[in-house]
């Protein structure tokens, strides 16, 4: 059984949950525009090119040092697909 799965209490079917991740990033002194940039970009990209992406959030601290993203997806498929992703595979 995967992470993402479960059985129904008495019933033995499979139910699929949805995929949640929580990232955190330092920012770099000096590199928060070409940071915004960058996730500007692949937030486009990402909507445009993943439906089964059901949510994908993210958030500054108030100096922005800090970066938290929160994504959720439907399935694993849907988590592969973001990963292999072109500008995913830039980034990392």
């Amino acid at each position: 059984m995967s992470g993402c799965e479960s059985k129904s209490r008495g019933k033995g079917i499979m139910k699929r949950h949805p995929i949640h991740f929580k990232a955190e990033f330092v920012i770099s002194e000096g590199k928060i525009k070409e940071f915004k940039k960058l996730i500007k970009e692949m937030s486009d990209l990402v909507q445009a090119n993943e439906p089964d992406t059901i949510s994908y959030q993210f958030y500054f601290d108030k100096p922005e040092t800090k970066f938290i993203i929160l994504e959720t997806y439907q399935n694993p498929e849907a988590v592969f697909a973001h990963i292999d992703g072109d500008r995913q595979q830039q980034v990392t």
